[in-house]
């Protein structure tokens, strides 16, 4: 995958490290999420919007020279092979955000976020925090055969 924005990589790159921390979280193997991974994908999601509020509130760089620079980025992941629900769910909508992301309008441009993509990805960080949120007020369900499937 491709991008020639500076913005977008940025975005896209910390995203992505996101997601690995997510997917190799103790929560990937239970049906319970643990409440340190909640902590966590909170602080994740809290940086994602702090890094997307900057990335739209900076200038707008004209680099006629720079630009249409390429940019490889690091393929979209696939592997969902977990046995939590929650979290194969968080793993899928960021995967559709790295999707969109290095897919949009703002990735062909050599910075910045035209307003259609931004309000795009503000709105799957918003489904993020609206889904951990959901989760903290429907834990613990008591799921025994789920406890530790992974691990058996």
């Amino acid at each position: 995958m491709q991008t020639k924005n500076l913005d977008i990589s940025m975005l896209g790159n910390t995203l992505l490290l996101f997601r690995k921390e997510v997917y190799k979280s103790a929560s990937g193997e239970t049906f319970n999420v643990d409440s340190d991974d909640i902590a966590r994908q909170e602080s994740y999601l809290a940086r994602m919007e702090a890094d997307l509020a900057y990335a739209v509130s900076q200038p707008k760089l004209d680099l006629p020279k720079w630009h249409p620079v390429v940019i490889d980025m690091p393929e979209m992941p696939t592997d969902y092979n977990l046995d939590s629900p929650t979290v194969v769910y968080i793993l899928r909508l960021m995967d559709a955000g790295y999707h969109e992301l290095l897919n949009s309008q703002s990735s062909d441009k050599s910075n910045g976020l035209e307003d259609a993509d931004h309000a795009r990805y503000q709105r799957l960080i918003d489904r993020l925090k609206n889904w951990v949120a959901n989760v903290k007020a429907t834990q613990e369900i008591d799921a025994p055969e789920m406890a530790n499937i992974g691990g058996q």
